[in-house]
Parts: structure tokens; sequence; C-alpha cells
């Protein structure tokens, strides 16, 4: 075979095998980024619901000795934030408490948004130290100005203690949020029958 052939064919074989590369690292980014997109919450840049479900199933599964926390945490007067200031102040907003949440949460665990003003925490500690974090937690999801007040409610289980799979260990935690919602509710409610209470008497006394 003449020599010029074979170096021309052992080039253009080294340039196929070159681009092979190129085009398998290229997918292989793709690929990656693909999969945070998909384990990430646009807006604020933490872990998403499917995120947290595949987190909790794998702790769950292979969680032996040892606890951790679930905390599930919402939002209390996010809504009325929104009708009040518009739905891109709102989003802001999200941003904002996300970031803090974060940094609150992620030197002992893992920070989620699973939806709206529903945030997720998995909190690696032990039970006294575990109250001071999820106080930083709760503050962190929390802010107030003129015409605002935005705090949350949150229900929390120690897993494999309370619950020993991913969907109790949801579904107690879930149950626990609102129990505590409905106590912060209950206040407010008190302050609005005494009010009424003191309008009717000051109007119709013979009531």
């Amino acid at each position: 075979v003449n020599p010029l052939a074979v170096a021309l064919a052992t080039a253009s074989l080294v340039g196929v095998i070159f681009r092979l590369v190129i085009t398998f690292r290229e997918n292989v980014t793709i690929l990656a980024a693909s999969r945070r997109e998909s384990l990430t919450d646009a807006l604020t840049g933490l872990g998403n619901r499917r995120h947290l479900m595949l987190d909790l199933e794998q702790r769950c599964a292979r969680e032996t000795r040892g606890s951790f926390y679930l905390v599930l945490f919402d939002l209390d007067g996010f809504n009325l934030y929104n009708d009040r200031f518009g739905h891109p102040a709102g989003d802001a907003l999200l941003s904002r408490l996300s970031a803090h949440f974060m940094s609150a949460v992620h030197p002992f665990g893992y920070a989620y948004r699973i939806g709206g003003d529903e945030f997720c925490a998995l909190i690696d500690s032990t039970e006294s130290k575990f109250e001071s974090v999820l106080s930083a937690a709760c503050t962190a999801l929390a802010e107030d100005g003129e015409g605002f007040a935005v705090t949350t409610s949150w229900g929390s289980v120690s897993v494999p203690v309370e619950a020993s799979s991913a969907s109790d260990a949801l579904s107690l935690a879930d149950r626990r949020l609102y129990e505590d919602k409905g106590r912060r509710r209950e206040p407010s409610r008190d302050q609005t029958q005494s009010a009424l209470l003191q309008i009717l008497r000051e109007r119709h006394p013979d009531l």
C-alpha cells in the first residue's frame, strides 16, 4: 500500500476517534446538566420534590443505626403577600427565604423546595442540636415589613424511630405540620372573635 495512503487513512481514523471522544464528553456533560435540572427547583436552586424522594427513600433503605429528622415547612401569609405585591415580588421573596433556609440547614443536612410555598429539610443532628437547627430554619423562612408578615408552620418526624418508610415519614410530618398550622390560626380566630364581640357590646349592649 502506498505510504501516503496509509498516512492519510491513519490521520482520518485519528480524526474520527478524536471527534467521537469530544462528542462523548459533550453528551456526558449534557446528561449531567439534565439530571441536575430534573432534581433542582428552577427558582430557588434547592432540591425539588423528586430529589427529596430519592434521598429520603435511600436514607430509609440503608439507615440501620442512628436517626435523622424529616421536617416539612409551609409558609403562612405568603398567598396574601403574593396578592398584595404580585407574583414577581413573591418569587423574589421565595428566592431570599430559600437562600437563608439553605444557609441554616446545610451545615447539618439538606434543604428542598417541594412546591409553591412548601419546603423540606433532612437534618442529621442530635435531638438537642436539632432544636437549634429547627429554630434557625424557621427564622430563615420568615420575613416581615410594611403591610405584610410571612411566618412558617412546621412538622417533624424522627426516622427510623417514629417512621421506617419514606411514605410513613412524609404522612406523619404532614399531619404534624397541619396541626401546627391549626394552632397558629387559633390566636387569630380568638382576636377576631373578641373584636366582633366588643363591637356588638358597644352597638347592641342588650344582646
